[in-house]
């Protein structure tokens, strides 16, 4: 849009610049207001009588005290204008929430089915030939590119850069890493080192909040867009969380305080995080094999769950990442939560509808659940199996000789009927509700906004996140 204007009026050469051709016609119509535009104009009329009443009491007050009297409590229609204010700017950000939506949806509505297909998509990829892949996936429209190990490029941001110019539909890639902190951070090389889990519970939220959004500073600068992390799991003695420091705490109200400070911290920042690995994996002596719940779902949820349900609330992470456990009595029989329609189903109602729901390595649970399974094949229908449950990312470690394959079978999937392309179309909304708060798809912006919401069959094998 070409907003710029002329400060200076118009001079008419002749009087044939006066001259109207054609017969008069009646004006248009004055377009309606929409509720942006309501909550703005009540705004800047309940901010001009704040301001004239404030001066006018400021006035009087400095005459009553020159006259020996004592000043009193601002007026109780003073106060209620403040309390306007605060109601009319929460709505103002609302309004403009469901203006980029609404934008959004328009826009996707035009995507193929490709398109659609690879937004919903996050592929992990060696981050040593981050260049490259970031290059490939993105002329693709996935939705985001995890960088796998430690060896990040220092030039990381020339190349998200080129990404983000470069973007088809003008909506780039959400470029992710494992950041958990200690033995778990992909950026160390580049950003530093950041605490472990372990260490920050022994802090206080405010400490660990303060702390965080100092290291996602760093990271921003280097255009990182989302962190694979907290994790919320619970450190129980023992268990591979505890042993691996990637714990905050046993105890689910420690867990969940310290997870959402870590969450605050990193998206003040603007770096999305993902907390991790609903409904918890933290009871766990091995969590690189198959996980079948330890305990009754009923007691899962009010404990393990719970850290999860209480750090979502307090810190507002941007997603969560549904792990492949089985829970006898909740999930169906033999489903991990990953590819559960009854757990996401619960997820989405503990989240609501803007949280990404994003699955665990779709490669590792195929592979623990059958190790002899053609992986790329088994991989593309787990995929298109996690999207009929409800999730909205799908993360896997593409085959460098077949890389397009899970996009082909939702392709398929869709064509066939056995997905749905309106929540196909409901996930792809989400995913890049995400990049517009974070000025990832700038063309997507209402009125020019931008207010924060808020071959070989093989696939790499790579560890969980």
């Amino acid at each position: 849009m070409d907003n710029s204007t002329s400060d200076s009026l118009y001079t008419p050469e002749s009087e044939a610049d006066f001259a109207v051709s054609g017969p008069e016609t009646e004006p248009e119509p004055m377009p309606e207001e929409t509720s942006r535009e309501r909550a703005l104009r009540r705004l800047r009329i309940v901010l001009a009588v704040l301001g004239a009443g404030i001066v006018l009491y400021a006035v009087v007050i400095a005459a009553l005290v020159m006259l020996g009297w004592t000043p009193k409590p601002l007026p109780s229609l003073l106060m209620r204008a403040g309390d306007e204010i605060v109601h009319i700017e929460e709505e103002l950000v609302g309004a403009v929430g469901v203006a980029e939506k609404a934008v959004v949806e328009t826009h996707i509505e035009e995507w193929s089915d490709a398109e659609l297909a690879a937004q919903v998509c996050m592929v992990m990829v060696p981050a040593r030939d981050a260049a490259s892949h970031i290059e490939t996936w993105t002329k693709r429209n996935v939705g985001a590119i995890v960088l796998d190990g430690v060896e990040v490029p220092r030039d990381l941001a020339a190349f998200v850069g080129k990404a983000r110019r470069d973007a088809p539909r003008g909506v780039a890639p959400l470029i992710a890493s494992n950041v958990e902190g200690g033995s778990r951070n992909d950026m160390a090389t580049i950003a530093g080192p950041l605490d472990s889990a372990q260490t920050f519970g022994t802090k206080t939220p405010a400490q660990i909040e303060r702390e965080v959004a100092l290291y996602a500073a760093e990271l921003a600068k280097n255009d990182l867009s989302l962190v694979l992390g907290p994790s919320a799991d619970l450190a129980m003695p023992g268990c591979a969380i505890a042993r691996e420091q990637r714990g905050f705490s046993s105890n689910p109200n420690e867990t969940a305080a310290a997870a959402a400070a870590w969450v605050r911290g990193m998206e003040s920042a603007g770096i999305g995080t993902v907390l991790k690995h609903w409904p918890g994996i933290g009871g766990y002596a091995d969590v690189s094999g198959p996980l079948v719940a330890f305990m009754p779902w009923n007691e899962l949820e009010k404990t393990h769950a719970r850290a999860f349900a209480d750090a979502h609330k307090a810190g507002h992470p941007a997603a969560v990442m549904v792990g492949h456990v089985v829970v006898p009595g909740f999930t169906e029989d033999g489903t991990p939560a990953s590819t559960s329609k009854r757990a996401y189903d619960y997820v989405r109602e503990m989240t609501g509808n803007d949280t990404l729901l994003i699955t665990d390595n779709l490669g590792i649970a195929v592979r623990t659940q059958n190790a002899s399974a053609n992986t790329n094949a088994a991989v593309a229908q787990t995929a298109v199996g996690a999207l009929q449950a409800g999730a909205d990312l799908i993360l896997f470690a593409p085959s460098p000789d077949a890389e397009t394959v899970v996009i082909d079978a939702i392709v398929r999937a869709l064509d066939s009927g056995t997905l749905s392309r309106s929540a196909l179309r409901a996930s792809a909304r989400r995913v890049v509700q995400v990049k517009v708060s974070r000025n990832l798809a700038p063309e997507f912006m209402p009125l020019g906004t931008n207010i924060k919401s808020v071959s070989p069959d093989t696939t790499q094998d790579t560890p969980n996140p």
